[in-house]
């Protein structure tokens, strides 16, 4: 009968399922916090896993959540005093500011997201050393000279009276780039 647990058994499996259903349910912040603190509270170890009792797993996820929301009024009341009209309805502001922090939660959630595949990818980050050495270089296509009409000194490209106005055409430049003499 191997198919069958003990009760004991069957009741660890129940924990550690519980425990990992509350990892699922979190978001991506709480989820790191979670299981540094489950690393933290227990020492023991079940089947390789960490281990922690379903009341304190409870106990923990709700001061996480008490935290979060603490941070989310401090955000709320933030946005309210910077962007939200005071002469719109209640309703109107708290909509705006419930828009606001969601939107913020999006973004959020995506940038760890983001640096969370770029560290589990096994590729080196090359955005930190190529760097773009690309530079905007401005530059008239003219000649400096007297004007016919005028009589003054100008650009013959552009009309600019002034010799070292920044060009009027425009060209990328790449320093990296190989030089090929023709």
């Amino acid at each position: 009968m191997s198919h069958e647990f003990s009760k004991k058994e069957y009741k660890r499996k129940e924990e550690r399922m519980f425990v990992f259903l509350l990892c699922v349910r979190l978001s991506d912040s709480l989820r790191s916090t979670f299981k540094q603190t489950l690393q933290m509270l227990s020492g023991k170890e079940l089947n390789g896993r960490l281990y922690m009792k379903p009341a304190e797993s409870i106990r923990y996820f709700n001061e996480q959540l008490r935290k979060q929301k603490e941070d989310e009024k401090i955000i709320r009341d933030k946005i309210f005093q910077e962007s939200v009209d005071k002469a719109a309805s209640k309703e109107r502001q708290a909509a705006l500011v419930f828009r606001y922090l969601e939107e913020k939660k999006l973004i959020d959630a995506q940038v760890n997201r983001r640096r969370m595949m770029r560290e589990f990818t096994g590729r080196p980050d090359l955005s930190k050393t190529l760097k773009s050495a690309k530079e905007l270089e401005h530059r008239h296509t003219g000649k400096w000279e007297k004007s016919k009409l005028d009589g003054k000194e100008m650009w013959s490209c552009c009309a600019s009276e002034v010799k070292e106005s920044a060009g009027c055409n425009l060209r990328v430049v790449d320093k990296m780039a190989w030089k090929y003499l023709t």
